[in-house]
């Protein structure tokens, strides 16, 4: 033996039988592959399960966004209408400028223009409603006749411009909990007029 040498310390020194059968039992429990497609198989069922879950998630809120988009397109061609109601009745009735120089409603009366009365409901349900109005100013009323006019001009009689707003709003009824869609436009119109 060589000086300085211990057998015990040595690293290399021979193993007893348990402790050589205990190493290969070890590498055989690791080299043993039974379960491993099952635990893979597993894994990618709850993989798919949770990219399932994810996607059913995305798609209710895509339907959320598209009907909300819808609501608002609805509500916007519905005051759109509405406005041009006002127009009609600006273009087909007598409408008196007002007096003052604040700003006032001169909608004509549900009798004169039948179309024109508050939150009317507008098909296919109730849940749509419409309102058009007509405002005007003793500010928006100029006594320069439109270019061109003049011909037969006649003291008194002359042709003048007159400006109105139209307003258009319409509603949508939804659930309490969400309140009423609403969308309201304008539309500034000038009439010449005697």
């Amino acid at each position: 033996m060589r000086s300085g040498y211990c057998s015990l310390c040595d690293p290399y020194r021979r193993q007893s039988k348990r402790a050589k059968s205990m190493n290969k039992d070890k590498v055989a429990v690791i080299r043993n592959e039974r379960g491993l497609a099952m635990l893979l198989a597993l894994m990618i069922i709850a993989l798919l399960a949770c990219l399932g879950i994810w996607l059913i998630s995305q798609s209710g809120s895509a339907l959320k966004i598209t009907s909300a988009y819808q609501r608002i397109e609805e509500t916007f061609h519905l005051a759109e209408g509405a406005c041009w109601l006002a127009v009609r009745a600006i273009d087909n009735e007598s409408i008196s400028l007002p007096a003052t120089f604040a700003m006032t409603d001169v909608t004509p009366s549900a009798s004169d223009a039948p179309f024109l009365h508050d939150n009317q409901p507008f098909p296919p349900d109730d849940r749509h409603r419409i309102t058009p109005q007509i405002q005007s100013s003793r500010d928006f009323y100029n006594t320069t006749p439109p270019p061109g006019w003049m011909l037969n001009w006649q003291g008194a009689y002359g042709f003048y411009k007159s400006f109105y707003l139209g307003i258009g709003q319409a509603d949508i009824k939804m659930p309490s909990s969400k309140g009423n869609a609403r969308s309201v436009l304008y539309n500034l119109v000038e009439k010449a007029t005697r």
